[in-house]
């Protein structure tokens, strides 16, 4: 559901990013801000002992720039996919440096997908 212009949209974001900002307040310089520098694994498990650590993806920047001076705020979003299942138990939600994460699958739309492929 991508809602900017082709320019202002990045591939992958890592979560330990630093995002400038130009030309969207009259009269403001450059608005610069890091991301916290976390990443999210989701530690799935299933009733019938199947388990599997996938990373969540970060695909959601928001920028919140109504108060004239301030304060803004930024919210993250990330995602994962769990395909319906009933021996689906559930998920515990841990944060972690985004290099942690790297190597683990992430959570795609059409089920796990390997951290090279994700890349």
């Amino acid at each position: 559901f991508q809602t900017a212009h082709p320019s202002l949209i990045v591939p992958r974001l890592a979560g330990d990013e630093v995002v400038r900002l130009t030309g969207l307040l009259p009269g403001s310089a450059a608005i610069t801000f890091a991301l916290p520098g976390v990443a999210l694994v989701a530690q799935h498990r299933w009733f019938d002992g199947r388990a599997v650590d996938a990373a969540l993806t970060l695909d959601g920047l928001h920028v919140d720039l109504r108060a004239p001076e301030g304060p803004w705020s930024v919210d993250l979003t990330w995602r994962c996919w769990v395909t319906r299942c009933p021996a689906y138990h559930g998920a515990i939600l841990m944060q972690v440096r985004p290099d942690e994460a790297l190597a683990l699958p992430r959570s795609g739309e059409h089920g796990l997908e390997l951290a090279e492929a994700a890349a």
